[in-house]
């Protein structure tokens, strides 16, 4: 869809600058859907949500969302 709308070297360009961000990758395993899964069942949050919060809990970091509650 970027590729489309702004092209490809625009892209490419977006992820080099990416790439320079202090951004870790998770891979979603097996353990932390089940883990998100338990906090989807205790808050009205999304699945996506879960597993940024499941994600943040081991190393009790903080999320910042648009979200006027927190959890």
């Amino acid at each position: 869809m970027l590729t489309r709308r702004f092209g490809g070297e625009k892209v490419v360009s977006l992820r080099n600058h990416f790439s320079l961000l202090p951004i870790t990758m998770v891979a979603v395993d097996e353990d932390l859907v089940f883990s998100a899964s338990a906090f989807k069942a205790q808050f009205s949050i999304s699945f996506a949500g879960c597993i940024a919060v499941t994600i943040a809990v081991k190393p009790g970091a903080t999320i910042v969302t648009g979200r006027s509650a927190a959890v």
